[in-house]
């Protein structure tokens, strides 16, 4: 975590400027058969990976999966592009 300080030295503190990191939930989940699926919908994780490796942007995505929020699809390929380096990405 990154957190940006500065001081006032005619009063002797420490001043945070971004005091807590914030955290998001991915809204991502494994069915009963082992298939990844983006919240409470059917639509498969790989369905929106190919689309946005596609060149879809997250709002023509939830235009062709109307049961997704715009939200969550900004949700899961921003922590799909972050962990895909890692191995961590799914």
């Amino acid at each position: 975590m990154i957190v940006l300080e500065y001081s006032i030295p005619q009063m002797n503190e420490v001043y945070r400027i971004i005091p807590d990191a914030p955290t998001m939930t991915v809204p991502l989940r494994t069915d009963e058969h082992g298939a990844i699926r983006i919240g409470k919908t059917r639509v498969l994780l790989e369905l929106v990976i190919h689309a946005y490796y596609m060149g879809e942007t997250p709002e023509g995505i939830v235009g062709s999966y109307p049961s997704l929020k715009t939200a969550n699809v900004y949700a899961m390929i921003g922590y799909y592009l972050v962990n895909r380096e890692t191995g961590q990405a799914l």
